[in-house]
């Protein structure tokens, strides 16, 4: 990919930010949208001022959310 678009309810994190300024320095545009998919409107205002930001469409979406509860992994639920 030659742009990529990072949509996160929080600003980056100080090392997700040195890992964006890489993917840059390695010729990548990334965009950083503040953004919680989980609000639709959010996602349709956003994905229509995208479509005139003159950037390429989106193509793709990987959804990656994760919370992290320490646990022994033979007792983890799905919860």
């Amino acid at each position: 990919a030659r742009t990529v678009l990072l949509a996160g309810r929080r600003a980056p994190s100080d090392d997700a930010s040195r890992c964006i300024e890489r993917i840059e320095a390695a010729g990548c545009r990334v965009r950083v949208v503040p953004l919680d998919v989980a609000d639709a409107a959010a996602v349709e205002a956003f994905l229509s001022e995208h479509a005139r930001s003159g950037l390429p469409p989106v193509d793709g979406v990987v959804h990656s959310a994760a919370h992290l509860d320490d646990a022994v992994l033979a007792d983890a639920t799905w919860e």
